[in-house]
C-alpha cells in the first residue's frame, strides 16, 4: 500500500527516475554506477519520561496484600466496616507518611514509593506491611507488598538502589510479643510483581548507644502535639551515660540509666539560665517536666518516642531524626 500511494502521486516524468532512486539503480551516461540514494533517518522522538509519584499520591493509593480485599486510603488511613455489624472492632490501616521513601523499584520508567502501613484486624497486636506502590493504567496502587511483622517496630527506612532496607526492632528468640529487642537490617527487592525479603541481618540488642546515640533528635511533638510553626528546634542527643540538648532557648543535660532495654531512669536535669518568654518559655517547662518523668522508649515510623507518667496523665515526647557530627 505504502509503494502504491507513492507511485501513484508521481508524474509519468519522473516516475521512472523515482523508482530508480528507490532502488539504487540509476547510472550516469558514461555508465558508471551512481551512488546509492540514502533516505534519511529520523531518530524516533525520545519517550516523555514518567511523572514521579507523589507523597498526595501515596496517601490516596489503592493497597492490596493487608486485609483480604484491596482498599483505599484517604489522607493515608484507612478504616473499614465493622466486621461484627453490631460491634465496635474494624479493620484499620494507617500510612507511615514519615517514612515514604521514592526510587526506581521495577522495570518501568519513573519512580515509585516504598511505604509502611501499620494495621489492624481487631486484635491487640500492629502488623507493619511493605508496599511498593505506582501509577499503573492511571490507577496509583500497590505493585508488590511484603509482611514486615506483627508487633515489629521500624526505626529507618532507605532505598538503595533497586532495594528497600529497612532497620527494625523486632522479637528475637524468647522474647515475649510486647517486648521485641532484636534489631535488624532486612532488604527487600521486587522481582516482577513479587516484593521479596532478599537479605535479614541481626545486628545487636536495643539500646541507647546502638539507636539514639551519634544522631541529633528534633522534637516533632510532645504529648501529640506539633511545637508551634516558627518556635526554635527542641532537640536531644545522648552520649556518656546522658541526654543533652536544647530546648530552644537553653541548653541542658539530664544524667539516664538504661535498666533493661527500652526502659529508662532519667535523673534531675540541668540547664543555662538564660531567660526565655512567651511560648518558648511554656514549652522548655512541659519539655523539661515531661522529659523527667520519662520511663521509657520505642520507635514509631522512624521517630524516637520517649514516655512516662506525670501521675495518672502518660507523657510522651517524639522526636525526628537527622546525621549528627555534634556532641553533647
Amino acid at each position: 500500500m505504502l509503494h502504491t500511494r507513492l507511485f501513484a502521486t508521481v508524474s509519468p516524468r519522473v516516475s521512472l527516475a523515482g523508482l530508480l532512486l528507490l532502488t539504487g539503480c540509476s547510472s550516469d551516461p558514461a555508465g558508471t554506477p551512481a551512488p546509492a540514494a540514502r533516505v534519511a533517518e529520523v531518530p524516533p522522538a525520545a519517550a516523555a519520561p514518567a511523572a514521579p509519584i507523589t507523597l498526595a499520591q501515596v496517601e490516596h493509593a489503592t493497597i492490596g496484600g493487608v486485609f483480604e480485599a484491596p482498599f483505599t486510603l484517604a489522607q493515608g488511613t484507612y478504616e473499614g466496616p465493622p466486621f461484627d455489624p453490631a460491634g465496635s472492632s474494624r479493620p484499620m490501616a494507617i500510612l507511615m507518611t514519615p517514612l515514604v521513601r521514592f526510587g526506581e523499584l521495577d522495570d518501568q520508567p519513573g519512580a515509585d514509593a516504598a511505604a509502611l502501613l501499620a494495621s489492624n484486624s481487631g486484635g491487640s497486636g500492629e502488623h507493619i506491611t511493605l508496599s511498593v506502590v505506582s501509577e499503573r493504567d492511571g490507577m496509583v496502587r500497590s505493585i508488590g507488598t511484603a509482611d514486615v511483622g506483627n508487633r515489629t517496630k521500624v526505626r529507618d527506612l532507605r532505598v538503595s538502589g533497586r532495594d528497600v532496607v529497612i532497620d527494625v526492632v523486632q522479637i528475637g528468640p524468647g522474647e515475649a510479643a510486647c517486648c521485641g529487642t532484636q534489631l535488624a537490617t532486612r532488604a527487600f527487592r521486587l522481582v516482577g510483581d513479587v516484593l521479596t525479603e532478599v537479605a535479614s541481618d541481626v545486628t545487636g540488642r536495643l539500646s541507647l548507644a546502638s539507636t539514639v546515640g551519634g544522631f541529633t533528635w528534633t522534637l516533632a511533638a510532645l504529648d501529640g502535639e506539633p511545637p508551634a510553626a516558627g518556635s526554635p528546634a527542641l532537640t536531644l542527643m545522648f552520649a556518656d551515660g546522658r541526654l543533652s540538648g536544647s530546648t530552644g532557648c537553653n541548653q541542658y543535660r539530664a544524667p539516664v540509666d538504661e535498666p533493661e532495654p527500652g526502659t529508662l531512669k532519667v535523673g534531675p536535669a540541668i540547664s543555662t539560665r538564660r531567660a526565655c518568654v512567651g511560648e518558648g518559655a511554656a514549652l522548655e517547662r512541659r519539655f523539661l517536666k515531661a522529659l523527667g518523668g520519662v520511663t521509657g522508649y520505642t520507635f514509631l515510623a522512624g521517630r524516637l518516642v520517649l514516655s512516662g507518667l506525670d501521675g495518672e496523665q502518660m507523657r510522651s515526647l517524639s522526636f525526628d531524626r537527622r546525621a549528627s557530627t555534634e556532641q553533647p
